[in-house]
C-alpha cells in the first residue's frame, strides 16, 4: 500500500506520467462474484475526446473540432437486451449509433464475444477477456483470434484507488498492448466492480509517433 508514481518513455524521450495509490482490498465479498462485476443499472454515460497526432486528419460525422483540434462528444452505453452471444450493448455518440458489442460474463470474468460497426460484424473466437476473475491479484493474460490476425497483451493490477463521479474508490488498471509491426495500439483502462469502466484511453502510434488518442470519462 502507498502512493507510486509511473513515468512512460517513448524513444529515449520522457512522454507520460501518472500517479497512483495502492489501498488495501476493501471489496466486499459479493463483488468478488462474476455476477456482481457489473451493476444491475446498465447505462454509462462518458464524456469522449479524440485528437489527432500531427498531420492526421479525423472524420467523425456530427463532430466539429474545438479551438485545439479536439473532437468532444457525449458517449452513451447502454445494455439493450440478451441473446445467445451474451448483453447486446450499443454505444452511441452525440446519439448515434456507431457500436455494438456482445458481453458475457461468468466465473473466468468478463468478455466481449461479439462487435459491430455499420459495415462489419466480427464474431470473437475465442471470447475476448477484458476483466479477468478472481479480483485481488496482479494478473497477465494474451489475446489471439482463432485467425491470428492480431495479439494482444493484458496486465490487470490493484485495487488502487480510482477516480470516479462518487469519489475514489477501490479499483483496478487494466494495460493493454497490440503492436503490429510499426502500428502500436496500446489501452488503459480503469475498472470498478459494481460500477464498470471509469476512465480509457486509447493511443494509436507509427512509429512510436502518435496518430490518434482518445478518452472517454464517466460521469455522473
Amino acid at each position: 500500500m502507498g502512493k507510486y508514481r509511473l513515468e512512460v518513455a517513448a524513444d529515449g524521450k520522457p512522454w507520460k506520467s501518472t500517479e497512483f495509490s495502492v489501498v488495501a482490498d476493501a471489496l466486499p465479498p459479493q463483488l468478488r462474484a462474476a455476477d456482481a462485476l457489473l451493476p444491475s443499472t446498465r447505462t454509462w454515460m462518458y464524456d469522449f475526446m479524440q485528437q489527432a497526432g500531427a498531420g492526421v486528419k479525423i472524420n467523425m460525422p456530427g463532430v466539429t473540432p474545438d479551438s485545439e483540434g479536439r473532437y468532444r462528444a457525449l458517449v452513451a452505453m447502454r445494455v439493450t437486451g440478451s441473446d445467445n452471444f451474451g448483453q447486446h450493448v450499443e454505444m452511441r455518440r452525440n446519439g448515434q449509433l456507431v457500436f455494438e458489442e456482445w458481453w458475457r460474463v461468468d466465473d473466468k470474468g468478463w468478455a466481449a464475444t461479439k462487435r459491430k460497426t455499420s459495415d462489419q460484424v466480427v464474431l470473437l473466437d475465442p471470447p475476448q477477456l477484458l476483466v479477468t476473475l478472481p479480483l485481488g491479484t496482479t494478473t497477465k493474460w494474451s489475446y489471439a483470434p482463432r485467425d491470428a490476425s492480431y495479439h494482444q497483451t493484458y496486465k490487470m493490477f490493484g485495487p488502487v484507488g480510482i477516480k470516479t463521479p462518487g469519489g475514489e474508490a477501490p479499483g483496478y488498471v487494466i494495460l493493454v498492448e497490440q503492436p503490429e509491426g510499426r502500428v502500436d495500439l496500446s489501452v488503459e483502462r480503469q475498472f470498478v466492480p459494481g460500477l464498470g469502466i471509469t476512465r480509457e484511453t486509447i493511443i494509436t502510434a507509427v512509429d512510436h509517433e502518435m496518430v490518434s488518442r482518445q478518452e472517454m470519462i464517466l460521469k455522473p
